[in-house]
C-alpha cells in the first residue's frame, strides 16, 4: 500500500469508526463469497459466455473490495504478527504442493511397473 493509499484509508477510519469499517469488512467478505459462487455457477451454465465475463469482472471488483478492507484491518490493528503468519502460512502451502508432486511421482513410478 503507497502513502496515498495509507492517508485515505486512515481517513475512512477515523472519519466512520473501527466498529463500523469491522461491519463493511463482513459484508465484502460476504460479496465476494457471493460472487464466487456466481462465477461458478456462470462457468458450469449452458451459455457461460457473456455471464461468465460479468461474472469474472463481478469477481474482480469484489476481492478489490475485500483486499482494501483487509488494508484497513492492518492499519486498525497493526501486528508485526501478521507478516510472520502470513510466512508461516505460504511455507506451509509449500510445503503441500511438494508433497502432491512427490505423491504423483510415486504413483506414476507404480503404475510404470504394472
Amino acid at each position: 500500500m503507497n502513502r496515498w493509499e495509507l492517508k485515505i484509508l486512515r481517513q475512512v477510519i477515523a472519519k466512520f469508526g473501527i466498529d463500523y469499517q469491522l461491519a463493511i469488512v463482513q459484508e465484502e467478505c460476504a460479496e465476494l463469497i457471493q460472487a464466487i459462487s456466481k462465477l461458478k455457477r456462470a462457468r458450469n451454465s449452458d451459455h457461460p459466455g457473456r455471464t461468465a465475463k460479468a461474472a469474472m469482472n463481478n469477481l474482480m471488483e469484489e476481492a478489490a473490495d475485500v483486499q482494501i478492507m483487509l488494508d484497513q484491518i492492518r492499519i486498525m490493528y497493526p501486528s508485526k504478527a501478521y507478516d510472520t503468519i502470513r510466512t508461516q502460512k505460504i511455507a506451509r502451502l509449500e510445503k503441500r504442493i511438494n508433497q502432491k508432486r512427490s505423491s504423483r511421482k510415486k504413483a506414476e513410478a507404480a503404475s510404470d511397473d504394472d
